[in-house]
């Protein structure tokens, strides 16, 4: 009896090894279009595939069609150009960027979308419009954007609706320039890194809006960004703002070229401060209305031009304003207003829980000087 239950237990762990190997795959894809002449039978089934050489847009709608893939590594693959011709209509899809539409699960579409994991190739320059957009729930969980040292653009609609993404990292990318609309919306990312996209320069309609599981937003070394669009960070951190721990800052003051938040742009963020750059020149409509967990703002600019209700939900909280500052700051509707001298300030720590210093310009301080810490000077 013994030997027999010895002899089960190896057969069940050659079978767990069998469908380990039957579930992973690498392929190496000379000619871009021929990826279905390589996968066939049981490779149909694999969950974890790795891809390397050339693939085009028909190789990437096979996985999407034919395949039940969860874990996609495309880190050595080459995007290459492809056209397709949709009854009248000819379609392009560019070299290195991820194709348009290609995940992208719309409303009353049944078919299951397996994908969990995606790892981006270190040639892609941009994601195409609605590459991974789902009306439905979407199973895509990680986003990997390491290796894509040369991506510029994410564009409109890419990873709306992905509410499984819990964390956004686009850090260090010094050549992305613009995140398009909706791009990431209603995600359920509860971190947004941007730090040293020092080439961004918009963050569109949408963006980031309702991302309501936020609970770090980082735009340190940003500082070629001008503009954030209409309702780009609309209910930020709507729900994590119930936490006991929730103190989350929206620091712009490393953005040292933000020159307007549009229209609604942090409506009804939940952000316990706000901080603004001296380059600060325009806040639209609504920007920040309805932001009922400020306790604090502080602004290293001038009293911008305000549209309507742009910051009265600010009105009745603290107000730090540079000096010589506070008469037009109190004519606007603050009435707890404060100046401050900003000569001499070395960095800003935008939250005494994170316990790090950082330049005006965003980048890492550990040198002495006087800081900011929760809205107070200290120095060190």
């Amino acid at each position: 009896m013994l030997m027999f239950c010895k002899h089960l237990l190896i057969i069940a762990f050659a079978l767990m090894a069998f469908t380990a190997k039957a579930e992973t795959k690498t392929v190496n894809v000379e000619t871009a279009g021929t990826l279905s002449t390589l996968i066939k039978g049981n490779d149909l089934n694999v969950t974890d595939l790795t891809l390397t050489g050339n693939i085009n847009k028909a190789d990437i709608a096979f996985i999407r069609q034919s395949m039940k893939v969860e874990t996609l590594d495309l880190k050595d693959a080459n995007i290459v150009a492809y056209s397709e011709t949709v009854g009248e209509t000819t379609i392009e899809y560019p070299a290195n960027e991820f194709p348009a539409n290609v995940f992208q699960k719309k409303e009353n579409d049944d078919a299951i979308i397996p994908l969990k994991k995606i790892v981006f190739p270190t040639s892609m320059t941009s994601v195409g419009s609605y590459a991974f957009n789902s009306s439905s729930q979407s199973q895509l969980e990680t986003v990997d954007f390491s290796n894509c040292y040369n991506l510029e653009t994410i564009k409109d609609y890419a990873f709306e609706f992905c509410n499984k993404i819990t964390e956004i990292d686009l850090s260090g990318h010094a050549n992305l320039k613009s995140i398009g609309e909706y791009g990431f919306g209603q995600t359920g990312a509860k971190t947004i890194n941007l730090e040293g996209c020092s080439a961004l320069e918009s963050i569109g309609e949408r963006a980031f809006y309702q991302s309501y599981e936020c609970t770090a937003l980082n735009l340190k070394g940003c500082t070629a960004l001008k503009t954030i669009g209409n309702r780009a960070f609309l209910n930020l951190s709507k729900n994590s703002a119930k936490t006991e721990s929730y103190n989350l800052v929206l620091d712009f003051s490393p953005c040292t070229s933000l020159e307007t938040i549009q229209e609604s742009g942090c409506q009804s963020a939940k952000a316990v401060a706000f901080i603004f750059p001296a380059s600060v020149k325009q806040l639209q409509k609504n920007a920040f209305n309805l932001c009922t967990n400020a306790q604090y703002s502080r602004y290293f600019c001038k009293l911008p031009e305000l549209g309507s209700s742009a910051l009265k939900s600010l009105y009745k909280k603290k107000c730090y304003v540079l000096s010589g500052n506070k008469a037009d700051y109190e004519n606007a509707g603050f009435t707890d207003v404060e100046e401050f001298d900003a000569t001499g300030i070395k960095s800003i720590v935008s939250s005494s829980a994170n316990g790090k210093a950082y330049s005006i310009t965003g980048l890492p301080y550990n040198g002495t000087g006087i800081r900011i810490i929760g809205g107070k000077k200290y120095i060190k």
